[in-house]
């Protein structure tokens, strides 16, 4: 009878987390991945709900009952980043949805760390993206190195998922004169996954930035109505510490 009433307590959980409440946590690891240079990387989702009622998170809208987490008052969860060890993903990103009635007063932290390093370092910080912070015009990404040293990755994502979005990728000197710009599609493999394109080394991809020491990035929305997120890791190749650029704040 327990498991009945729990059963349906979620079920109307659910029926109360809407679009609004809707979140990008960008990289989803559920189980360590390899990465270059012998780094194993692992991702962990933290939740706190400083409120006095018991809240709600969800993979995604009308998720199965094992997607969903009841985070009590007062405490804080920690775990991978799909709440439940029964689902495996390691890919670039999921979407979160949380309780409407609680959405703005929970707290949440994505932390991604080099398992193969862990002694030296608790890992980074990546942003977790309400849908109110997408971006519906011109992006930008500041000081992004260019020495060899670093391995320049840009991610970048579509919070609607549609299977034909495109977004233009302009490279800028630091005084402004352009240097590069290419068109890119984000893929979408379902629309509980965001859409999502990547740059795997910026340098590489654009050997034109390697006469400057730093460049400004530009991610600028293609579809009409588009609403997206974009940022840079900048990783070391020796030590693989992970700095994160995140969108300049307008």
């Amino acid at each position: 009878m327990r498991n009945v009433l729990v059963s349906a307590a979620l079920l109307l959980v659910c029926t109360g987390l809407s679009a609004d409440s809707k979140y990008l946590i960008p990289i989803v690891l559920t189980s360590p991945a390899a990465g270059a240079f012998g780094s194993r990387w692992s991702s962990v989702l933290s939740i706190s709900n400083p409120t006095d009622q018991t809240a709600y998170a969800s993979l995604y809208l009308n998720c199965a009952f094992e997607c969903i987490a009841g985070i009590a008052a007062g405490s804080t969860i920690e775990g991978i980043p799909s709440l439940s060890h029964q689902i495996s993903r390691i890919g670039p990103g999921d979407f979160l949805f949380l309780e409407r009635a609680s959405a703005d007063k929970l707290r949440l932290s994505l932390r991604v760390q080099d398992l193969s390093r862990q002694e030296l370092t608790y890992g980074t910080e990546i942003p977790v993206v309400p849908l109110s912070e997408a971006f519906t015009g011109p992006l930008q990404l500041l000081s992004v190195p260019t020495n060899d040293r670093f391995r320049q990755m840009l991610r970048v994502y579509d919070f609607d998922s549609r299977v034909d979005a495109r977004v233009e990728v302009t490279i800028y000197e630091p005084n402004g004169t352009l240097l590069a710009s290419r068109e890119v599609k984000l893929a979408a493999d379902s629309p509980l996954h965001p859409g999502y394109v990547e740059i795997g080394w910026i340098a590489s991809e654009f050997p034109m930035v390697n006469a400057f020491k730093t460049v400004r990035v530009q991610v600028r929305p293609v579809t009409p109505g588009l609403r997206f997120w974009a940022f840079i890791s900048v990783t070391h190749n020796e030590t693989q510490h992970l700095t994160v650029i995140s969108p300049a704040v307008e």
